[in-house]
């Protein structure tokens, strides 16, 4: 619905699957927004794509604006970017701390450079940018990929009429 609606860029959370999948899913655990419960980690692909992530949602409705509610993986993503008929960034963000640690991002950078988006020319010519709350993460990106563009996420504070809140 993004791409239809004109989107410039669209974002997804990562995560790894027991199996070895870069998955779209944003919370450790699927409970909240999906019919299952568990770990994210500690599920397969196969275990994941039983579950429906949509329909449980009170503005669900089954017609065609809404689509698929099942899992989306990177790959799918990624691709459905790319195939667009006009350029899309796609902004990837890694979920740490996860116990396979580096894996995800060495995953991740298989797969982008599978699509062959993982050494853009320049910065400004990237059709993706990795970004993490982990440092580390970045990092590992960086060295692997130098002209990949990565964000560092950091937990912000601000000050509304004289408390401190965080988003």
């Amino acid at each position: 619905l993004a791409l239809r609606e004109g989107a410039d860029g669209v974002e997804c959370d990562v995560r790894l699957t027991r199996d070895g999948h870069l998955v779209c899913v944003h919370d450790r655990k699927v409970d909240r927004t999906s019919t299952g419960t568990g770990l994210v980690s500690e599920m397969t692909l196969a275990q994941l794509r039983d579950l429906d992530y949509g329909s449980w949602h009170s503005s669900w409705r089954p017609d065609a604006e809404q689509g698929d509610t099942r899992l989306l993986t990177l790959d799918a993503l990624v691709s459905l970017v790319l195939d667009w008929h006009r350029p899309v960034k796609l902004f990837i963000e890694t979920k740490h701390p996860v116990r396979y640690g580096a894996l995800v991002e060495s995953k991740l950078l298989a797969l982008l450079h599978r699509y062959g988006i993982a050494a853009p020319a320049s910065a400004d010519r990237a059709r993706a940018v990795v970004m993490s709350f982990s440092a580390a993460a970045g990092w590992r990106v960086r060295r692997a990929a130098p002209m990949l563009p990565t964000v560092l996420l950091g937990e912000t504070s601000r000050y509304l009429g004289g408390s401190a809140t965080s988003p």
